[in-house]
This record gives C-alpha cells, structure tokens and sequence, in this order.
C-alpha cells in the first residue's frame, strides 16, 4: 500500500467513524448488537444482525461503495487474536 493509498483509506475509516457518531443515538437502544454497515463516501448505510448481509444490501445500492462495519452498542465489531501456541508431542 503506497502512502497515497494509505491516507485515503485512514481518510474513509475516519468519515465512516464521524457518519456512525451521528447515526449512533437514532438507532442505539432498539438496533444494539446488530451490524451496521456505512458507506464512507455517500453516507448511506444498512443495519442487519448479519453483517454479510447489510454489506450485501449497501452495495446492491452503491456498488461503487466503500464500506465501514461497526457493530452497534459495542466497541468494536470483531474481535482480533493473536495466532495461537501450538505445541506438538515430542514422539521418542
């Protein structure tokens, strides 16, 4: 990824983050633990329990769409881990 490419993506997670920070009280009590999906160019976005399928509806509309998924009335909509330890049996 070039610097260029690298600041437009910082760019569209940051618009995507502000466009979630308006939208957030409309819909935080009656919508939490669903996926909401933004596009950070116009803006527009689909709310679903599957985040598949609020993707596929937001780029059936804009298919030239640049998606941020955030998961509502939590922090974060994915957990990320680290590769875990595997220790294999020492034969002998």
């Amino acid at each position: 990824m070039t610097t260029k490419e690298a600041k437009a993506y910082r760019a569209e997670i940051a618009a995507g983050r502000a466009r979630f920070a308006e939208l957030c009280p409309l819909f935080e009590p009656e919508h939490a633990r669903q996926f909401i999906v933004i596009d950070a160019v116009s803006g527009d976005y689909a709310i679903d329990a599957n985040p598949a399928a609020a993707r596929h509806r937001l780029l059936a509309r804009h298919p030239d769409a640049r998606p941020f998924e955030k998961l509502i009335g939590r922090p974060a909509a994915f957990k990320m881990r680290g590769p875990r330890r595997i220790e294999y049996a020492h034969s002998g």
